[in-house]
């Protein structure tokens, strides 16, 4: 998984995307100073497969895009591959967690 977090227009959002390899998706979120979500997209259900994409969700919320973030973002894909073994091991995990509780 990779997480690159950039600067907010007004400096009180925390503002991140980057690559889940478990569950084969780029993924943008966007919080604001206390934490609550503004913006949470990408999931198994909603993947996103486009780096660009995904820049393109958090674009209002930054002050400038990072030069080259598209291809890192992708660089990120092909360092870690989605593994669909990896998602099923993951859900098991937490099955087990939950059911321990």
């Amino acid at each position: 998984m990779s997480r690159h977090h950039l600067p907010s227009i007004d400096g009180w959002h925390t503002v991140a995307v980057g690559w889940d390899a478990p569950t084969g998706t780029y993924f943008a979120q966007v919080l604001d100073w206390a934490d609550a979500v503004i913006l949470d997209r990408g999931s198994p259900i909603d993947p996103i497969t486009d780096p660009t994409a995904v820049l393109n969700l958090v674009r209002d919320h930054v002050i400038e895009m990072p030069a080259g973030l598209a291809a890192l973002l992708a660089a990120d894909r092909d360092a870690a591959p989605h593994d669909p073994r990896r998602l099923a091991q993951a859900t098991a995990l937490l099955t087990v967690l939950r059911d321990a509780a």
